[in-house]
């Protein structure tokens, strides 16, 4: 449930950023909020198992088979749990190097229109 209500909120927050902020929408940081807002959707259970026909209850099958099928795959979803946090915080240090340019651009634009060295552009 709370995957679902971060969907929402981060989904508020795109639509709000794209009338806030001028240049926002179409740019690198929308998209890369947008693509990070819709990878929720893999995390809910009621949305993705309709869209993918995984609902596991209607399948059949006896309760041993489906016990040991889940102790075999809590080590998979461990992984992709480790997988998935390794590329957040690949995104997160992304985002911190493209800012640091960014402002480092806007400083060397700044000091190079007072006369002083020139921007790395």
């Amino acid at each position: 449930m709370l995957n679902f209500i971060s969907l929402v909120l981060f989904g508020i927050e795109l639509i709000l950023a794209s009338i806030g902020k001028p240049d926002y929408f179409n740019s690198f940081f929308f998209w890369l909020d947008l693509v990070s807002t819709l990878s929720l959707i893999t995390d809910i259970k009621f949305i993705w198992d309709p869209l993918t026909g995984g609902d596991a209850q209607g399948e059949g099958g006896d309760s041993a088979d489906a016990a040991s099928l889940a102790r075999a795959s809590r080590g998979a979803r461990i992984g992709t749990k480790a997988g998935r946090m390794t590329r957040v915080i690949r995104l997160i240090r992304l985002i911190r190097i493209v800012k640091l340019y960014k402002s480092a651009n806007q400083a060397m634009a700044a000091n190079e229109n007072m006369g002083g060295v020139p921007s790395l552009n």
